[in-house]
């Protein structure tokens, strides 16, 4: 029964709106969130203290293997952040998805600066309707 209300909730959320727009052509935003249901990973993979230059960033993307795909990320990096907005290849509303929900790990590489970082992953909620979230993680970067 979890995994029919999981994927009920997956097709609604793959018919919603963003309101992290402008989404580019054939891409829709990815499910970030999936409400920690058992097993499944969550959050913002990076050590809380990292070395400046190329880092890698972990988080998980959620979904079936037909309505889900991962299509990539774009990243904003500004002093003291870095945004990450995570992709699917875009799915048609009312289009029928597998049943087989699972967690997609994307890695991203990000250079920091030394400082405070505030790392965001932006995307879905499988919960909540479907609504647009942000993920969050407070880092520190040495020289």
């Amino acid at each position: 029964m979890r995994r029919t209300c999981l994927i009920a909730g997956l097709a609604f959320v793959a018919a919603c709106t963003d309101s992290f727009d402008p989404v580019p052509n054939g891409k829709q935003l990815s499910i970030v969130d999936a409400g920690e249901p058992a097993g499944l990973p969550s959050g913002i993979v990076v050590s809380d203290t990292v070395r400046a230059g190329l880092v890698t960033v972990r988080f998980h993307s959620f979904g079936s293997s037909t309505c889900n795909r991962p299509d990539g990320e774009d990243v904003v990096s500004d002093v003291g952040s870095v945004t990450i907005t995570a992709y699917d290849k875009y799915v048609p509303p009312k289009t029928a998805c597998t049943d087989n929900f699972g967690s997609y790990p994307r890695d991203v590489m990000v250079s920091l600066s030394a400082g405070p970082v505030q790392i965001r992953v932006r995307g879905k909620s499988l919960l909540n309707g479907g609504t647009t979230v942000e993920l969050h993680k407070e880092i520190v970067v040495l020289p």
